[in-house]
């Protein structure tokens, strides 16, 4: 139950949630997002503002996303909430 995929995402893009609370990390909730097109692909974030680790295949420092996030073509993007 700590690792659930998520549902309702665009086709060729998988995503999955990580409860971090219940791992003790502290990360408190982590989703982690795989876009196998060769598009971009937008997609809506939750109302709570969400912190990048990874960013369309990079390393991100401090960038939140308040609502929407834009994959890129074969790309991963980790974000987590404190």
């Amino acid at each position: 139950n700590n690792l659930v995929f998520l549902d309702k995402l665009p086709d060729g893009v998988v995503g999955y949630a990580i409860n971090g609370v219940a791992l003790k990390d502290s990360w408190k909730k982590i989703r982690v997002y795989f876009n196998g097109n060769k598009e971009i692909q937008i997609m809506k974030l939750d109302s709570n503002v969400w912190n990048a680790a990874i960013f369309n295949n990079q390393m991100a420092t401090d960038q939140n996303l308040p609502g929407t996030l834009t994959l890129k073509p074969y790309s991963c993007v980790v974000l987590y909430q404190l």
